[in-house]
């Protein structure tokens, strides 16, 4: 990876679980893309550290295919959104409350969407 290190993306507990190679490559494609840092607030979660997150068991970062993106600004907002968007994803949610981006490549959940929380 040019712009992360291997832990960057890995379970928070310590465990080892990480995000798909995909995900990875998709990260490091979009930062380059954004022209921009890119903090990674939450990548993998095992489900035990995902419970103690108070997330659900469904979510895909259970599944290693969802990354949130601390992003400072609506500009940056929307740099993020954009580069992953012309890579193809199609789902994000935004925490406005929190200042992240959730970026999932989560094909069995709805595509070409942007939710809030």
């Amino acid at each position: 990876m040019k712009w992360f290190k291997d832990d960057d993306f890995q379970c928070k507990c310590g465990c080892g679980f990480d995000i798909t190679d995909e995900l990875k490559d998709l990260c490091d494609k979009a930062r380059d893309l954004a022209q921009i840092p890119f903090v990674v607030n939450s990548g993998a979660r095992c489900l035990s550290h995902n419970r103690n997150e108070g997330s659900r068991d469904t979510s895909s970062h259970v599944k290693g295919i969802a990354v949130d993106i601390a992003t400072s600004s609506s500009s940056a907002r929307f740099k993020v959104i954009q580069a992953f968007m012309k890579l193809g994803v199609s789902r994000f949610g935004i925490n406005f409350n929190k200042n992240f981006i959730h970026i999932d490549i989560d094909t069995s959940k709805p595509q070409e969407l942007i939710f809030g929380y």
